[in-house]
């Protein structure tokens, strides 16, 4: 599961970059770039497969995704279909920081726990604790249950809440 999990970001970009053509009519870039990353799929899972074994077609997956979406974002570059603006920027700024510290607090804390005789459900509600208490606090104070779990939408087209 952890080789899928380090292509899940892929799996979605995908999913995100990909209706960019289909909106403007360019069927055959994703499907071109769709149809080389399964070669690549199957390459790799060949190429993996003695020295990997059973974690080889997770893997292979993961890269062939990782693959596709970098063509995907270099295509949407340069036909003008992506431009950054500044909310962007500050915004992937500011998550690629918190991300990683994050982890530069979960990992260390992380090999620990998992070596040591505590029951696993502690061991897992001791790091999802950690997670808590490493994650940025929110901007406002949170108003109701269903903003704490939902979020809080703007539409704005309608300049209503949801």
């Amino acid at each position: 599961l952890a080789a899928y999990a380090a292509g899940l970001p892929s799996f979605v970009l995908v999913k995100v970059l990909s209706p960019s053509f289909f909106a403007r009519g360019d069927t055959s870039t994703p499907v071109r770039y769709a149809v080389f990353s399964v070669v690549l799929n199957l390459v790799l899972n060949i190429a993996l497969m003695v020295p990997l074994k059973h974690l080889a077609p997770p893997a292979a997956t993961s890269i062939a995704a990782l693959a596709n979406v970098s063509m995907l974002w270099w295509a949407s570059v340069k036909a003008g279909y992506l431009k950054a603006d500044d909310v962007l920027r500050r915004r992937s700024t500011r998550m690629a920081y918190a991300s990683a510290v994050m982890a530069a607090v979960q990992v260390p804390v992380q090999l620990w726990l998992f070596h040591e005789s505590a029951p696993h459900t502690l061991r897992l509600l001791a790091l999802l604790a950690l997670g808590a208490c490493t994650t940025p606090p929110p901007p406002k104070p949170v108003k109701s249950w269903s903003e704490l779990f939902f979020g809080n939408f703007r539409l704005k087209a309608q300049g209503g809440r949801v």
